[in-house]
């Protein structure tokens, strides 16, 4: 079973609120523009709005983050007091951000820092791991929905042609000499073949893409 970006990143956040004993994390993907936008929470409310904030940006410089209730240009959710961000990296380029948020002291010290950190990196791998996945089988679904229009559309022609070869074979357009039955006897296998080649793609397509079958 495929592994999707849904469920790394669940695990992710899972596993970050347990090595930092943090009440609640989140992920923020960078997107078009290079803008951070909320990709998943757990332990927040979900109206509380996920918006790029200074130690954001200090996390995407690749190096970990402190934030404080009541900082400027920071937002935490009521009842929070405490923020620490790290990088989601992956050979040097940034993808986003992890965040764990804490409502009481002590605040984050260095030491979670590092062991956020270490998760990090892990969790980038396995995050860009499932969106290659994830683009492989959108690449295998777009070959097979163009393999099985391509087919269907050869599927009519070559009936209608093979009807027609058969219709003369069976002297339906006047009597043929032994030559003529030879020649077109040939065309009727050649035809046979095309119409399994196309069945057999047509399977081929719906094997890979269930939903056309």
């Amino acid at each position: 079973m495929r592994v999707s970006e849904e469920d790394v990143l669940d695990l992710l956040m899972a596993a970050a609120m347990t090595i930092s004993v943090a009440d609640a994390a989140a992920v923020l993907l960078l997107g078009d523009e290079r803008r951070l936008w909320a990709a998943a929470r757990r332990g927040l409310p979900d109206d509380f709005p996920l918006t790029e904030s200074p130690p954001d940006q200090e996390a995407l410089s690749g190096r970990p983050a402190w934030g404080t209730a009541g900082e400027p240009g920071l937002l935490l959710p009521e009842g929070f007091s405490h923020i620490l961000c790290v990088p989601l990296t992956m050979a040097a380029r940034p993808l986003g951000v992890l965040r764990v948020y804490r409502r009481a002291a002590p605040p984050f010290s260095p030491a979670d820092a590092e062991r956020l950190l270490a998760l990090a990196a892990l969790g980038a791998a396995a995050l860009q791991a499932a969106q290659g996945m994830a683009e492989l089988e959108r690449i295998e679904a777009a070959k097979s929905r163009f393999i099985h229009v391509a087919t269907h559309e050869l599927r009519s022609p070559i009936a209608v042609a093979q009807s027609l070869v058969r219709n003369v074979v069976r002297g339906y357009a006047g009597p043929l000499t032994e030559t003529q039955k030879d020649l077109f006897a040939r065309i009727s296998a050649r035809l046979d073949f095309l119409e399994r080649l196309v069945n057999d793609l047509l399977d081929l397509a719906a094997s890979r893409a269930p939903e056309l079958a």
